[in-house]
């Protein structure tokens, strides 16, 4: 009797080639079975969303699971009114585990800025964070948990809610991701930044709630120097922009009844969940996507440095700001919590190696 298995390859880059592996294998009272199987490459197991560690060598990757982790990290900030807490225990607030963490820990970083309220004299904070010792190049691929939490009796927001995570590549280990406010100047403060970055609002409560960088300098849609996909105003970088409504809605006092807070975040904001973020560095292009962990990745916008030249090469930032003098009303409940981080080569570069190695076995047969 013969059994043919038959597997798809299906390459993100309309890869042609395959080969044709043959092995017998021994089935009880059948003597020895021919079997046929076409083999599945690499770039299968990406696209049905599996794990980047789980198909290829990680080139880093840090759980934030124990405080002795701070010991790996540079930490760059505005001031000493920021917070940077390694193997903080979020189960405290009801916040559900992260539902990419392998195991039962409740442990993530917790970052925070502007927390302690100093009347007349309150200003905008910000604190970035990279790893000591890393420095990435080529086609590569970041990606963790975040987790935003914020103040407010929703309708969305409230006084002091609006702070921002922070995430980037091309970092150079010492400047604070720190731009896109007038805030920043009044405070006689300087705005600064390094590599191609990002920021998101928790509480879609601002006029651009997400934003990209290059270096200091905020990019937007409206001037046409980044590409979102949800459009080339103003409003394509909104939460509340209908693009954006995939990434979130949370019923709050319902979800969380022991915060004190009631009613629904604002749509589109990230806030409340589990959101998986994802910054992929292929040529000159640097694409960050974002998605409730376990749904479909919705790509928020791309920077391209053949048009607003920036560094691709150097290390990861992860971080958060607020770029307001007000500080919030319950700081206790402003925060960004980050987890599971790991850096991969980008996958369609592995998809065409594998194709390339599948392609060389062929001819050897």
């Amino acid at each position: 009797m013969r059994f043919i298995a038959l597997q798809v390859c299906a390459c993100p880059r309309a890869c042609a080639q395959w080969a044709m592996c043959y092995r017998n294998v021994p089935r009880p009272g059948e003597g020895r079975v021919f079997m046929r199987t076409l083999v599945v490459v690499v770039a299968v197991l990406a696209m049905a969303g599996a794990s980047a560690s789980a198909v290829t060598n990680v080139l880093y990757s840090e759980s934030f699971d124990s405080a002795s982790a701070a010991t790996g990290w540079n930490v760059n900030a505005t001031s000493s009114d920021t917070q940077a807490l390694f193997g903080w225990d979020y189960s405290s607030l009801g916040i559900p585990r992260s539902p990419n963490t392998p195991d039962t820990t409740t442990k993530a970083l917790r970052l925070a800025a502007n927390i302690a309220d100093s009347p007349g004299t309150d200003t905008p904070e910000a604190i970035t964070l990279s790893p000591i010792g890393q420095s990435f190049s080529g086609n590569y691929q970041v990606s963790f948990d975040m987790w935003m939490h914020h103040n407010g009796n929703y309708t969305g927001h409230t006084n002091g809610s609006t702070e921002f995570a922070t995430m980037g590549i091309g970092y150079n280990d010492t400047a604070v991701n720190f731009s896109g406010s007038s805030h920043i100047g009044d405070a006689q403060l300087t705005e600064t930044g390094s590599g191609g970055w990002f920021s998101v609002s928790s509480d879609g409560g601002d006029a651009r709630d997400l934003r990209a960088y290059t270096d200091a300098v905020e990019r937007k849609a409206a001037n046409g120097d980044v590409t979102f996909p949800a459009g080339t105003t103003v409003d394509a970088q909104k939460a509340e922009t209908y693009y954006y409504s995939q990434l979130g809605r949370v019923n709050v006092g319902a979800e969380f009844p022991g915060i004190g807070f009631e009613g629904w975040t604002e749509w589109g904001s990230v806030g409340f969940n589990w959101q998986r973020v994802v910054i992929t560095v292929d040529g000159n292009t640097v694409t960050w996507e974002m998605g409730i962990v376990g749904q479909d990745l919705l790509e928020i916008c791309t920077l391209d440095a053949s048009v607003t030249p920036f560094s691709l090469d150097g290390n990861i930032s992860i971080g958060y700001a607020d770029l307001f003098r007000s500080v919030s009303a319950a700081s206790e409940y402003s925060f960004a919590l980050i987890d599971n981080l790991e850096v991969v080569p980008e996958p369609s570069t592995i998809a065409v190696l594998a194709c390339g190695g599948l392609a060389l076995l062929r001819r050897r047969r």
